[in-house]
């Protein structure tokens, strides 16, 4: 059995049974894969553990100044970025529906929506988890009077 080796271990994710995180390969590998069977021969195991966020932040803490994202993170940080701001376009739609004065003019909420969009859209771009663009927030909305 080898000790533990942040840079070459290997995590089984949400209890998957068909792949599991390499450090070594930054990336899930297929339990058939060689390397792993070398490793797992060696009498080592694989840790397991309950998400990607629980993984992300181990390998945070091993790696403090450099551990690339994750899917699951760059996802999270663009979730909660989205939850922040969902109250300006729900203003935005509640005054509409109610007939008053909005607080946002049209072209600020289509700005707004477009925004929201960009952030969906993360998840296509071609650097996706390692590389990611963030869009600009629009200036932040007035405050309704």
């Amino acid at each position: 059995m080898s000790f533990y080796d942040p840079s070459n271990w290997y995590w089984s994710v949400s209890g998957n049974e068909v792949r599991v995180w390499s450090s070594a390969a930054v990336s899930y590998v297929d339990v058939s894969n060689e390397t792993y069977a070398a490793w797992l021969s060696l009498g080592n195991s694989p840790t397991r553990i309950a998400s990607e966020a629980e993984l992300e932040a181990v390998l945070v803490e091993q790696y403090p100044a450099g551990w690339g994202p994750t899917e699951s993170s760059v996802r999270a940080k663009r979730n909660q970025i989205l939850q922040q701001w969902d109250w300006v376009t729900q203003r935005h739609v509640e005054q509409t529906n109610a007939s008053t004065a909005t607080s946002l003019t049209s072209d600020q909420y289509q700005t707004w929506l477009s925004y929201r969009q960009d952030l969906r859209d993360l998840t296509q771009q071609a650097g996706f988890p390692s590389s990611v663009i963030w869009p600009t927030a629009p200036a932040e909305p007035p405050v309704a009077q």
